[in-house]
């Protein structure tokens, strides 16, 4: 059986029974949702599609989350699951098992106000740590008021996707490759490197760092690629004994 039930977004259609007091809950929880996100400064509704989308404007991959998919998943198949994009890739976002019994809008208006408090990592689904760790990183660089090109964006991406298949080497080699770039062709200055790559570097323990830095793909990785407790100077002098000016 086909219902369609006017709403401000447009109409809800879906196939199947449910519960009239559960749709009406979540009717009330979908206007609680457009209001938190007309008030927010990183959401917008986009309602271009056939279905209102939640979309995150903030920096980062962007977050879509289909809201009358969520709602008749819930209400049709009971199904606990939001449907949640990021950058257009479906992610597993679960509702709460303390909340199975509360309407499917209730979690959307959570995880939107988890995005008002800018994805706080241990708050944040796993499925979206990208999410939170760009957010992060994000606020640092624009701190130092610097901007990254194109190229370096790709190449910082290319170093995140190596961290989380644990690929370490390849990992440093490249964050060495992105020093050299800044340090000779920007002029940046070594504390700047340092600071800005430090996220990435803190993603690496001590020992493999250490591992590499006895036989590093080139010399003066070892001063882009600081080991806690060691200072510029010796880093500096460390690769002033090899011998070899910073190439990129």
């Amino acid at each position: 059986m086909k219902q369609s039930i006017a709403t401000p977004y447009g109409e809800l259609f879906f196939v199947g029974k449910c519960s009239n007091i559960e749709l009406k809950a979540e009717l009330r929880g979908l206007e609680l949702l457009m209001r938190v996100v007309q008030s927010s400064k990183v959401w917008e509704i986009d309602c271009s599609h056939s279905t209102p989308v939640v979309c995150s404007t903030d920096p980062g991959p962007q977050i879509s989350i289909d809201v009358f998919q969520c709602i008749i998943g819930k209400l049709v198949e009971n199904n606990a699951h939001l449907n949640v994009y990021m950058d257009l890739r479906r992610v597993c976002v679960l509702k709460k098992p303390s909340a199975v019994n509360t309407p499917i809008t209730d979690s959307i208006v959570s995880l939107v106000l988890l995005g008002n408090a800018g994805w706080p990592l241990e708050s944040t689904p796993g499925t979206m740590t990208e999410k939170s760790i760009e957010i992060e990183e994000s606020g640092i660089y624009s701190e130092m008021k610097i901007h990254l090109r194109v190229e370096d964006r790709i190449e910082m991406k290319r170093i995140s996707d190596s961290l989380v298949l644990l690929n370490y080497h390849d990992a440093l080699v490249s964050i060495g490759r992105l020093s050299r770039r800044w340090y000779v062709c920007k002029g940046w200055s070594l504390a700047t490197i340092l600071q800005f790559t430090e996220p990435l570097r803190n993603q690496i323990n001590d020992t493999l760092l250490s591992t590499y830095l006895r036989q590093p793909n080139e010399p003066t990785d070892v001063l882009f690629l600081k080991q806690s407790g060691m200072s510029a100077h010796e880093c500096s002098s460390a690769v002033a004994t090899d011998g070899q000016p910073v190439s990129v």
